[in-house]
């Protein structure tokens, strides 16, 4: 039965490497690496993405500076895409949840590891140039610890090329060691039609 025959091959490694360093005063270096690899006969192709990233923490953990970027690429398709990655991160009591907090991320294109995906499903279904046109946004978020109250008031502003906004406020709370409690409101901006506007609840439970 030769033409029921099928002589097919596929390769798929994943490598993640990490390292911390302390320097002096208490300070905290972190360098991340990751790569994938997938190569397969037919729709598959072969594909391949690289990334790496830089963690600083400052001695008092009040202060984290990060960084990360990202490539891949992958054929038949000649698809390609890659992003960068940036976060400060200010808050002075994190350990008692309390007083205020900052946080800013800035991205450019597709900057979020994609390197698992690329090794369970490949990239043979993308096409173009997923690098060319992204756009650039940054998130910011500031929120305030009111310590043994268990809540936190929190806001969080969103901006992207092209005019896209968002804004959402609420309060969290911690209710127990296993249980969360999330209220929010947010307003949406687009160039491309009326803001919307939601209300959400959400929880979490960790068992």
């Amino acid at each position: 039965m030769d033409s029921l025959t099928l002589d097919m091959r596929r390769v798929r490694v994943a490598v993640e490497w990490s390292r911390g360093r302390k320097l002096g005063g208490g300070q905290e270096v972190n360098f991340l690496a990751e790569a994938g690899l997938r190569y397969g006969d037919g729709a598959d192709g072969v594909g391949m993405e690289i990334g790496g990233g830089l963690r600083y923490v400052s001695a008092t953990k009040a202060l984290t500076v990060e960084g990360h970027g990202r490539l891949l690429a992958a054929s038949p398709n000649d698809y390609e895409e890659w992003g960068v990655r940036g976060m400060i991160q200010f808050n002075p009591q994190a350990s008692v949840n309390r007083g205020l907090a900052l946080k800013i991320t800035p991205t450019w294109g597709q900057a979020a590891s994609g390197v698992q995906e690329l090794y369970e499903v490949g990239a043979g279904n993308r096409t173009g140039a997923g690098g060319v046109g992204q756009r650039g946004r940054v998130t910011t978020s500031v929120e305030y610890g009111l310590g043994d109250f268990g809540g936190t008031p929190y806001g969080r502003f969103h901006l992207a090329d092209g005019g896209a906004r968002a804004f959402g406020t609420g309060m969290s709370y911690s209710i127990t060691r296993v249980l969360d409690l999330r209220f929010e409101g947010t307003r949406t901006e687009n160039a491309a039609g009326p803001a919307r506007h939601g209300l959400a609840v959400r929880g979490r439970w960790v068992f």
